[in-house]
């Protein structure tokens, strides 16, 4: 019997032991892989934009420039802690040092360089140093992260995106959470997801329950073992409706009438009747064959010349400050192409002391696109106004 109790106790220290054993490697295994997924949660927020969406690419060299380099100021604001010195300065940073953070940021992957001059960053160009952009933006993109999954050094991650804007009125602030390609199309006026008063509300810590209102993408990661830095190597748009391209290219095709796209020599205006338009063929590349002459016969203030140079007049375009929102109808989707009307709402009046400010009107009109070497292109549009109903 006594032989028996202790070989009982014998039986229970070796549980107790093999238990603990098993508690710390369990702990350990679970401490570094939470410290994991937590580096790896910092270099996204690294390499998400707020001000840039992370655009759709399978190669980074492919991705877009502004995303890419904003990311730049992005990493050096979020490890302040690491530049702050740096960063207090007025202008802190060498070319050099600019380049590798880009490094630090991407990896080996990326053949371009970092644009020198004024471009990305602020520039001093007597002394050629650089200083990281200040933040203070009141609208900015954000996400939630949904799943992430890792097959050896390649993480893959899950997350939703949506805008946030932010308003202060009597020093009270309200937060908007919209669908990214209605706050693209529609701005303010579009309609939010949700208006809270804090980023901490229950509701809007719940907001993946309304991932159908959100933007999916899937990030591809790599961790390299050599320097411990992570690298992003691809992002998937997932899930996008027909609408969400129509407002992407509707939001395009207005961009190209705005003064601020324009890219030309302004103090020329005062002394010159026209000034050539240097990025015309920017301007004009999301156009088929189809669609550039409307863009030509309603930009007004362009005068096109024989020898094919283009250029702008004094003037203004106002169509956008009346333009209150846009909505599309009657969507019919094939394999490459996409086609709806397209309903705006416009105010009366741009002034908001006039009383036709609050009285609206509306204009439909085709809006069709078309996918051409796997990109999509405005096929058939109307941007201008003419037709104002009289009062």
């Amino acid at each position: 019997m006594k032989k028996l109790l202790k070989l009982l106790i014998i039986i229970a220290l070796i549980g107790i032991i093999l238990f603990c054993l098993y508690k710390f490697v369990f702990n350990k295994n679970t401490k570094n892989q939470a410290n994991k997924y937590s580096d790896l949660k910092r270099y996204l927020s690294d390499i998400y934009g707020v001000t840039f969406l992370i655009p759709e690419f399978d190669d980074i060299n492919e991705a877009d420039e502004q995303w890419l380099w904003e990311n730049v100021n992005q990493y050096l604001w979020n490890h302040d802690d690491e530049y702050h010195e740096q960063n207090s300065q007025e202008y802190g940073y060498t070319y050099d040092e600019v380049s590798k953070i880009v490094k630090i940021l991407y990896g080996d992957d990326l053949k371009k360089q970092f644009p020198k001059g004024a471009i990305s960053m602020r520039y001093n160009s007597y002394r050629d140093l650089y200083a990281p952009t200040a933040y203070s933006v009141s609208n900015y993109y954000s996400y939630r992260l949904d799943n992430i999954s890792q097959n050896g050094n390649i993480f893959t991650i899950s997350l939703y995106d949506y805008t946030i804007l932010s308003t202060n009125s009597s020093g009270e602030t309200t937060y908007m959470i919209y669908n990214n390609y209605e706050y693209l199309l529609n701005s303010y006026e579009g309609t939010p997801i949700m208006t809270i008063s804090s980023l901490k509300d229950k509701q809007f810590e719940n907001l993946l329950e309304q991932k159908d209102k959100l933007s999916h993408k899937i990030l591809t990661i790599e961790f390299d073992e050599q320097t411990n830095l992570y690298h992003i190597k691809s992002c998937k748009y997932k899930e996008t409706k027909p609408e969400d391209i129509l407002s992407t290219l509707y939001h395009d095709m207005k961009m190209t009438f705005e003064i601020d796209s324009i890219d030309y020599e302004q103090d020329a205006i005062y002394t010159q009747d026209e000034i050539l338009v240097e990025n015309f063929d920017e301007l004009s590349k999301i156009y088929t064959e189809n669609s550039i002459d409307t863009y030509k016969n309603e930009m007004d203030l362009f005068v096109f010349k024989d020898d094919g140079q283009v250029y702008i007049t004094a003037g203004d375009i106002t169509v956008g400050e009346y333009l209150i929102k846009t909505e599309f109808k009657n969507i019919e989707e094939s394999k490459d192409k996409i086609s709806a009307t397209a309903v705006r709402t416009f105010r009366k009046s741009w002034d908001y002391s006039d009383e036709l400010y609050n009285k609206t009107y509306e204009i439909e009109n085709p809006f069709v696109i078309v996918k051409k070497d796997d990109k999509w292109y405005v096929e058939q549009f109307s941007y201008n106004n003419y037709n104002i109903p009289e009062e």
